[in-house]
């Protein structure tokens, strides 16, 4: 009996085993599976949603929630997104002075601190360094009756969108306006999850001004050329990224 119970016990082991072993390949497939397809944006179109990367966009110092994209370009091998949240409240350089985008501390903190932070090393292999051409500013100068210089040209990971990127993508924007979870800002000047102000890497009027771009209160998105103080703290930040899709 008591060799017949050894046995018994020896094969409800092995079956024990076999199961749990079964069950971790099963898992790793599926989330092998899951991860592979979420990577699929080949079939995307514009203006539609993806899912890559966690961020906590609430700000509440709890878990990272996912990062919603939404499309705004698509080529052969990539596609221009941008985000569906605004991820802070910060501004564009961390004191009033003349600054262009090249060398704006958002620029930093984007390309550092949030790319480190949203994107894992997978998603970071995916993401593109952009070679950007940065707009001019709005105004002519009035000795030479000519645009300003906007600032030289960047090559980034993340970036925040041109005035002419924005204008060529406004009824994208329009229709997939930017989402503002609320309790993030020490600002009260939002009182609408879909109304702010988002920064623009090109300048406005002065060379202690830049571009943003407005999600406006009653359902309008306009392009403010103007500018806001290069150290206002009150406008939110939506990053935009380009994906490979190899």
């Amino acid at each position: 009996m008591k060799e017949n119970k050894k046995k018994t016990a020896v094969i409800a082991t092995t079956i024990v085993a076999a199961l749990v072993i079964s069950g971790v390949i099963i898992t790793i497939v599926t989330l092998s599976s899951i991860r592979k397809k979420a990577f699929d944006y080949t079939s995307r179109d514009i203006g539609e949603t993806i899912i890559f990367g966690e961020y906590d966009i609430d700000k509440d110092g709890k878990d990272k929630e996912e990062m919603e994209w939404i499309i705004l370009d698509k080529e052969d091998d990539k596609i221009l997104v941008v985000s569906k949240y605004a991820v802070a409240e910060k501004s564009y350089h961390t004191n009033s002075a003349e600054i262009d985008w090249s060398d704006c501390s958002l620029r930093k903190w984007l390309n550092d601190d949030f790319y480190n932070e949203c994107f894992s090393q997978e998603d970071q292999e995916k993401i593109i360094k952009s070679n950007l051409i940065n707009d001019d500013y709005s105004v002519r100068d009035p000795n030479t009756a000519e645009f300003k210089d906007g600032g030289s040209p960047t090559e980034d990971f993340v970036f925040a969108l041109s005035k002419t990127e924005a204008e060529e993508y406004l009824d994208i924007l329009a229709k997939n306006r930017m989402k503002v979870p609320l309790k993030c800002y020490i600002s009260k000047e939002y009182n609408s999850p879909e109304y702010g102000w988002s920064w623009l890497r090109g300048p406005g009027t002065n060379t202690k001004s830049a571009a943003y771009f407005a999600d406006g209160p009653k359902g309008n998105v306009f392009i403010g050329e103007n500018g806001k103080g290069v150290g206002d703290q009150t406008v939110l930040v939506r990053p935009a990224i380009w994906i490979s899709i190899k």
